[in-house]
């Protein structure tokens, strides 16, 4: 399923993810974060029928995240480093529309009880 191989791929990826989620954590926050991270994208790919409760809170989060960084972009007036300049809340806007879709579908699983 594809929400289960982005999950594994999330896994691979949890230091850059974890560092998008949470603003640059330090020492022992950065380790229990990582840790955390893991451990949630580990029980979305391994508990498949049960992994609703787990990939709605990823993909809350993801989008929740992903707004945040929409709006210190819009406060700060932040723009790509290209040549065109285009707003950086331009290409930021697909995190959380991705997350709102993710959290669409996994609602619509849980409300039909379907598996993945």
């Amino acid at each position: 399923h594809p929400l289960h191989s982005g999950a594994l791929y999330a896994l691979l990826a949890t230091a850059s993810l974890s560092f998008f989620l949470f603003d640059e954590p330090k020492g022992r926050t950065r380790l229990l974060l990582g840790m955390l991270t893991a451990i949630l994208c580990l029980g979305v790919v391994l508990s498949r029928s049960r992994s609703y409760y787990l990939a709605l809170a990823f993909s809350a989060l993801l989008t929740w995240q992903g707004l945040q960084s929409i709006v210190d972009a819009v406060r700060l007036g932040e723009v790509t480093l290209s040549t065109i300049r285009v707003p950086l809340w331009v290409p930021l806007a697909a995190i959380p529309s991705g997350g709102l879709i993710l959290v669409a579908g996994w609602l619509l699983c849980l409300r039909d009880r379907r598996i993945p």
